[in-house]
């Protein structure tokens, strides 16, 4: 494994709020987060995050619920804007991306597993396991071997039986793009031997 770095976040602040900009310059200046959110009804999301995700390692962001685990991961492909700092993925920051250079990046790049897995109700297994091939013009004859090796039911059931479904339609996305290298998955239960906590597992490969 190498130890180059794929995912590098600098300085990285969230606030959520009408005026985002104008509260980081108080925060900057020495306001904390309870009179933030007092004086200005501002609420910090992320506070001067820095971190390296290494090629080939895996990355486990762990803390209480609400810490902004999840928020730190949506900034990483731009689900969240950012208030202020950098989010570097293979040496560009990805903050200057245009839209259109955003998506490829979202499409070829990029995999989530959302803890809410977001499929939908009313399609197949297959057809939700598919979807990625679906959406980039595949029709299902296309990718059904690959997309199931479970008999196709209606999405639903048990919590594993959805979050199997959703770690399927991961893979498959990926199977046939050697450029999908970047791996965020979301495990919101990590009580028992974590506490009140959860974590995030990311994987740079």
């Amino acid at each position: 494994m190498s130890d180059d770095i794929k995912i590098s976040v600098r300085n990285l602040y969230k606030i959520f709020g009408k005026d985002p900009r104008t509260a980081l310059k108080k925060m900057r200046d020495g306001m904390g987060k309870a009179e933030l959110q007092r004086e200005t009804g501002h609420v910090i999301g992320l506070n001067d995050i820095n971190i390296d995700m290494p090629t080939g390692k895996t990355t486990v962001i762990m803390g209480l619920s609400g810490s902004g685990k999840s928020t730190l991961i949506r900034h990483l492909n731009r689900l969240i804007e950012p208030t202020g700092g950098e989010a570097i993925v293979n040496g560009d920051n990805i903050l200057n991306y245009s839209e259109r250079r955003l998506r490829r990046l979202r499409q070829n790049d990029m995999s989530i597993v959302f803890q809410k897995f977001a499929l939908l109700p009313h399609r197949t297994v297959m057809q939700n396991s598919g979807m990625s091939w679906t959406i980039a013009g595949k029709s299902q004859r296309q990718y059904a071997d690959e997309a199931l090796k479970a008999e196709s039911r209606r999405s639903g059931g048990s919590g594993g039986a959805v979050s199997r479904t959703a770690f399927r339609r991961h893979a498959a996305a990926g199977r046939d793009r050697p450029g999908r290298d970047l791996e965020f998955r979301h495990y919101a239960d990590g009580r028992g031997t974590l506490g009140p906590r959860s974590v995030r597992i990311c994987r740079a490969c």
